[in-house]
């Protein structure tokens, strides 16, 4: 499993997927991935790009995201997907 910043980038790449688990974050994603967290006691994001990136590379060694093209990731479906009324399977 992950945990810390990486937990958090995922937790926000689960909602922001769509039904084929690609997901685009970029800059402005990563902007507004951080202006939803917790602030420091001095008004910062407690996590930095920096960090988010670190976080990113976390998540594809562990083959739970992979990047497809600059700035969009396909989730591993094998970990996570979108469950659709389409795609239920009905028996």
């Amino acid at each position: 499993g992950v945990n810390g910043c990486a937990r958090d980038v995922l937790d926000y790449l689960l909602v922001e997927m769509d039904k084929d688990n690609i997901v685009t974050f970029i800059i402005h994603h990563k902007e507004a991935f951080m202006r939803k967290l917790p602030k420091t006691e001095k008004q910062m994001p407690i996590y930095s790009l920096k960090t988010i990136n670190n976080a990113l590379c976390t998540l594809k060694t562990k083959n739970i995201i992979r990047e497809i093209s600059r700035g969009s990731f396909l989730v591993n479906p094998k970990y996570y997907f979108k469950d659709t009324n389409q795609n239920k399977r009905i028996e």
